[in-house]
C-alpha cells in the first residue's frame, strides 16, 4: 500500500532529496512499501534470474536492473522492480533521455514489453508495446 506525501506538486529535483522509499506520480509524491518479502521476492529473483540467462543465452548486449530510479520527467519519478536496459548499467538514474534511446532500440527490434507479477494468483501479464 502506498500514501501521498503532501497534496502540493512536487519535482525531481525534491525527489532527490527525499530520504526514505517514495516515488513521485505527476508531481505527487507516493511513499512506497517497505522491501518485498515472501513470495513476491521469489518471484523477482526468478524473473531476474530468467531475464539475465535469456541476455546471456541470445547474446544480448542488455544489463537487468532492480530497484533503479526511472526519471520519467520532472514530474514523474518511479522505481520498478525489475528493469531490462540495453548496454551496460547507467552511472546515474534512469533518465527520459536514456529510455528515449531505449524506446528506439526496442522499435527496432520489434517493440517492447512490460511485465506485472501477482505473486498470490502465481501469474505474469504481459503488456506489449
Amino acid at each position: 500500500m502506498s500514501t501521498a506525501r503532501t497534496s502540493s506538486r512536487h519535482t525531481a529535483a525534491d525527489y532527490a532529496t527525499w530520504s526514505g522509499d517514495w516515488e513521485l506520480h505527476a508531481g505527487e509524491a507516493i511513499a512506497m512499501t517497505p522491501s518485498p518479502f515472501g513470495r513476491h521476492g521469489e518471484l523477482l529473483a526468478r524473473m531476474a534470474a530468467v531475464l539475465c540467462n535469456a541476455i546471456d543465452a541470445a547474446g544480448c548486449n542488455a544489463t537487468v536492473l532492480a530497484e533503479v530510479d526511472w526519471i520519467v520527467n520532472d514530474q514523474t519519478v518511479v522505481r520498478p522492480d525489475l528493469a531490462v536496459i540495453c548496454g551496460a548499467a547507467p552511472v546515474g538514474h534512469l533518465t527520459p533521455t536514456n529510455m528515449r534511446k531505449l524506446k528506439r532500440v526496442a522499435a527496432a527490434l520489434g517493440g517492447s514489453a512490460h511485465f506485472n507479477g501477482f505473486p498470490p494468483a502465481k501469474a505474469v501479464h504481459v503488456n506489449q508495446e
